[in-house]
């Protein structure tokens, strides 16, 4: 009995202790607001996934906005400090999204159009070393994606989250012009901020390039070209090509290419390219990229004497990796020249390619992998230029 006591003299003598440290939190919590047109941050106790007040109303003004504007998406990305375990912070950043997004669905907008996303640790709005009990981190972003499509006539950007719509860390030439539906030559805008010329953004690129836009300052200008120049060696060939953009023959957002390749058998192998790679676009995942096109190759081959020619229609393809880290790639094509299309000494031309790519510097991926190039001449037999593995660098300026 004397134990039932003191435990209720001490819990009575505590309770005012804690209300007051809850209120404190409270109190320094900084208030949910609009950021901007179409952004809303929600600050949450250390802790907690429990909605404030003002958090309620962020949230209903959130979902007004979407009913507003007919949004075509929702994200909803969760963050907290550093105090904890990162995997505890993750867990609780996930169920602070969760519990938003609910509220949303309470509120009239669908499920199927929102997105949440937990960061945990990631993304701090204000840095700070672990174990730093920071208000400001401790909070959940909504981007309402059409919402920031325009403001007063002008291009207004989503967040990186609100593009990145398959989490893979970077933004797809599809996932932008989805989550930029109603901005004029989203391409141009695209090649703006795809600063190495890769075909995705990352995050550290959008986040430059959208703070520029956002404070009004001058955008970079567009690249000129996509230019690239890509080097491979094998035991007994030296491969250059050289790469840009197709708008210096009017054929804006394609590829045309030009190739250079010496044996150590005295051959030499000419080649012009061109690819399109919006053809299927509309038809494919974000992370596959597919270009239907053609080679021409000129082989001047030194035994025997031959000269052959040939026009091969073909394809080219591009996956990326869905690993962390630098961006990696495997990529490949195939062009074939049956008889009808070769010239010369040829009957039919191989050139098949396929390889890892792994982009380890802002303009400069490495690659290894295995090309065959092979001309079927008409005299009989096969001449191999090339059948083996290959490794090489491609530079973006």
């Amino acid at each position: 009995m004397k134990k039932l006591i003191a435990g209720f003299v001490l819990s009575a003598l505590l309770a005012p202790t804690a209300y007051a440290q809850q209120s404190s939190e409270r109190a320094t919590t900084p208030v949910s607001t609009q950021t901007e047109p179409g952004t809303f941050l929600i600050f949450f106790v250390t802790d907690q996934a429990t909605l404030t007040p003002d958090g309620a109303r962020v949230v209903a003004e959130a979902a007004e906005a979407y009913q507003e504007t007919g949004a075509a998406r929702i994200v909803v990305t969760g963050h907290s400090d550093t105090t904890g375990s990162a995997a505890d912070n993750l867990e609780l950043s996930q169920r602070r999204a969760e519990l938003v997004a609910n509220e949303l669905i309470r509120r009239g907008v669908p499920a199927t159009d929102i997105a949440t996303v937990g960061r945990g640790e990631e993304d701090l709005l204000v840095p700070t070393a672990d174990g730093v009990s920071e208000p400001r981190n401790r909070r959940v972003e909504i981007v309402v994606a059409a919402a920031t499509a325009t403001r007063e006539g002008e291009p207004f950007f989503p967040s990186f989250d609100a593009l990145d719509a398959n989490l893979d860390g970077s933004i797809s030439g599809p996932e932008f012009r989805s989550g930029l539906r109603e901005v004029e030559n989203p391409e141009q805008l695209f090649a703006q901020a795809d600063v190495d010329q890769s075909g995705a953004i990352s995050r550290q690129e959008w986040a430059t390039w959208r703070e520029e836009r956002l404070r009004g300052a001058e955008p970079r200008p567009e690249p000129e070209r996509l230019r690239q120049i890509e080097l491979a060696v094998t035991d007994d060939t030296l491969q250059g090509k050289f790469l840009t953009d197709a708008g210096l023959v009017g054929l804006e957002g394609n590829t045309i290419g030009f190739g250079l390749l010496f044996s150590d058998d005295r051959d030499i192998v000419g080649s012009v390219e061109f690819l399109a790679p919006g053809v299927l676009r509309d038809l494919l995942p974000d992370f596959l990229q597919v270009s239907l096109g053609a080679r021409g190759l000129v082989g001047l081959l030194d035994d025997p004497d031959d000269d052959v020619v040939g026009i091969a229609p073909g394809a080219a393809a591009r996956v990326r990796l869905p690993l962390g880290g630098p961006p990696m790639y495997i990529a490949g094509d195939f062009f074939y020249a049956p008889d009808i299309l070769t010239f010369g000494d040829a009957d039919t031309v191989i050139d098949f390619n396929v390889r890892y790519e792994l982009q380890f510097l802002q303009n400069t991926t490495g690659f290894v992998g295995y090309r065959l190039l092979d001309f079927d001449r008409e005299s009989g037999g096969d001449d191999e230029i090339v059948d083996t593995l290959n490794v090489g660098l491609r530079f973006a300026f």
